[in-house]
């Protein structure tokens, strides 16, 4: 167990144990590895410290659904679609009003539009972009709420 990781977290009544340290706009935690340059997730980091590596693909997600939980009895592997799937399970979805809901030309289902938002701050837009075969400016789009799906 890393000391260094460990005194930037403290209790949460809920079980979880909140990451006190840098974070995302989107709540995610930011731990910096000591030694290097790099910045790691830190739900990531607390995973990979009990489990081990990440499988390849696979992200690390959140039984409890709080980005600043590093409880590592929180966190499971999954891939974008089990986190998805566990975000409608748990009816976490929010739904907001889309433009272009019916557009024949949509090279984007709503569930590729709902996992590219879910995976925001994890993933870069060009990565996501290439991820889904659509333009960065089409996935800025997106992600601003101006556009659901890309039209050819």
């Amino acid at each position: 167990m890393n000391p260094r990781f460990w005194s930037k977290t403290t209790a949460a009544g809920n079980g979880c144990i909140k990451w006190l340290g840098a974070s995302l706009k989107a709540g995610y935690g930011l731990f910096k590895v000591a030694g290097t340059r790099q910045n790691i997730l830190a739900h990531r980091y607390a995973y990979e410290e009990k489990f081990g590596p990440v499988p390849y693909g696979m992200y690390v997600c959140h039984r409890c659904d709080n980005p600043r939980c590093v409880n590592q009895e929180h966190l499971f592997a999954g891939t974008a679609k089990d986190n998805v799937q566990d975000m409608i399970q748990k009816d976490r979805r929010v739904i907001k009003p889309m433009p272009n809901q019916s557009n024949p030309n949509a090279m984007l289902t709503d569930e590729q539009v709902l996992e590219m938002r879910a995976l925001r701050g994890v993933m870069t837009q060009r990565a996501l972009a290439q991820r889904f075969g659509v333009g960065t400016s089409q996935v800025s789009r997106i992600m601003r709420g101006q556009s659901r799906k890309s039209t050819a």
